[in-house]
C-alpha cells in the first residue's frame, strides 16, 4: 500500500495551504476568514477519513488500527493548534476568544471525523485481510510527533499560568510574549496577584535585554514604593524602571521621588542612576519644561562629589536656547 497516494497529496496540499493562511492571520492578528475555516475543516476531515479508512483495510490488528485512527486524527488537530499558537501576538490572542470560537472547534471536528471513521471502518473490516502495512512503526512515529507539538502548543499558557499562580514574573523570561505574561502576573486589582520587588528586577532585566518594556507600567505602585525607601536592595532597578513608565502622569510622579534620592541616599551609584533617569525624563519634555526640572535638580547636586559630570551636563543644557526662525 502506498503511503502517499494522489488523493493524499491533493488533500494534504489544501490542508497545509490553509494552515499557513491560519499562521498568517495569527501572526498579523487579522480577522479569521470563514472560507479559510471551511476549507481547513473540510480538507483536514477528508484527509483524516481517507487515511484511517485505508489503514482500516489493512491486515493489522483492530487495536493497532483504532490507535492509528486516534493518533493520525490527533496529529492533524494538533497541527491546527500549532499553526495558530506560533504567531507572535499576546497570550490572550492565542488562547482566548479566537481559540475558543474558531480554532478549538475546527481541531475538534477534524479529530472526531477521523476517530469515528477509523473506529467504524476498523470494526466493519476487522475480518478482511487487506494489504500489509507496518502500522506499529508508523504509530510510534506519529505519537512522538504529537508529543512534541503538544509540548510546543501548551508551553506558553502553562508557563504564563504558573507565573500567575506563583506571582513571580521572572518565569515570563522563558516566553516569547513576555510583556503580556508580565502584565497578567503584575496587574493590580480584584483577584489578581500583586507584583513583588523581585518582579521589578526581572521586568527591568527583560526590558533591557529584549526591548519588551511595556509591562513595567503595570508595576508603577510598587516602583514608587521602592523609590520611597532609599535603603531598598532593589532601589537601582526601581530607578531604571522609571525610564520605561509610559502611561500618563507616571513619569511626572517619578520626578520628585528621584530628586528626593539625591538628598537622602548616601550611595553614589544610586544618586548617579537617579540623575541618569531624571535627565532622560526631562529630555522628553519641551525645552522650557526640561529646564524647569533641571533647575530644581542643580542645587541638590551642586556641591556633591562624584557627580561633577552631571552638574556640567545640566549647566550646559540650561544655557541652551530655543532658536526661532525669522
Amino acid at each position: 500500500m502506498k503511503i502517499f497516494s494522489s488523493t493524499n497529496w491533493i488533500l494534504g496540499f489544501l490542508f497545509f495551504i490553509n494552515l499557513f493562511s491560519l499562521l498568517f492571520r495569527a501572526t498579523t492578528q487579522t480577522a479569521m476568514g470563514l472560507i479559510v475555516l471551511i476549507i481547513l475543516i473540510g480538507a483536514g476531515s477528508a484527509l483524516a477519513a481517507y487515511n484511517v479508512n485505508r489503514i482500516a483495510k489493512s491486515n493489522n490488528s483492530l487495536t493497532s488500527k483504532i490507535y492509528y485512527s486516534l493518533v493520525f486524527s490527533l496529529l492533524l488537530s494538533t497541527l491546527v493548534l500549532f499553526f495558530w499558537s506560533i504567531g507572535p501576538g499576546p497570550l490572550y490572542d492565542h488562547f482566548g476568544l479566537g481559540a475558543v470560537l474558531f480554532i478549538l472547534p475546527s481541531a475538534g471536528i477534524i479529530l472526531l471525523v477521523g476517530l469515528i471513521t477509523g473506529i467504524t471502518r476498523s470494526i466493519q473490516l476487522k475480518r478482511i485481510g487487506g494489504p500489509s502495512v507496518n502500522i506499529k512503526a508508523l504509530n510510534a512515529k506519529l505519537t512522538i510527533i504529537i508529543v512534541i507539538l503538544i509540548f510546543i502548543v501548551s508551553y506558553n499558557p502553562l508557563v504564563a499560568n504558573f507565573a500567575k499562580a506563583t506571582g513571580s514574573a521572572s518565569f515570563c523570561a522563558c516566553l516569547a510574549g513576555m510583556d503580556s505574561c508580565i502584565s497578567i502576573v503584575t496587574q493590580y486589582g480584584q483577584g489578581q496577584t500583586k507584583a513583588v520587588a523581585a518582579d521589578v528586577k526581572s521586568g527591568v532585566s527583560i526590558c533591557e535585554n529584549s526591548g519588551q518594556c511595556n509591562a513595567l507600567a503595570d508595576m508603577d505602585v510598587l516602583i514608587f514604593s521602592i523609590l520611597n525607601d532609599p535603603q531598598s536592595p532593589d532601589i537601582i532597578y526601581a530607578i531604571k524602571a522609571t525610564k520605561y513608565l509610559w502611561r500618563d502622569g507616571q513619569r511626572d510622579s517619578a520626578v520628585p521621588l528621584l530628586a528626593n534620592l539625591l538628598n537622602n541616599s548616601n550611595i553614589l551609584t544610586v544618586r548617579r542612576e537617579a540623575l541618569e533617569s531624571l535627565l532622560y525624563i526631562a529630555s522628553l519634555r519641551p525645552l522650557s519644561d526640561e529646564q524647569q526640572i533641571l533647575r530644581s535638580i542643580l542645587p541638590l547636586i551642586k556641591n556633591q562629589s562624584g557627580v561633577d559630570d552631571y552638574t556640567a551636563k545640566i549647566e550646559q543644557r540650561l544655557s541652551a536656547k530655543l532658536l526661532i526662525p525669522k
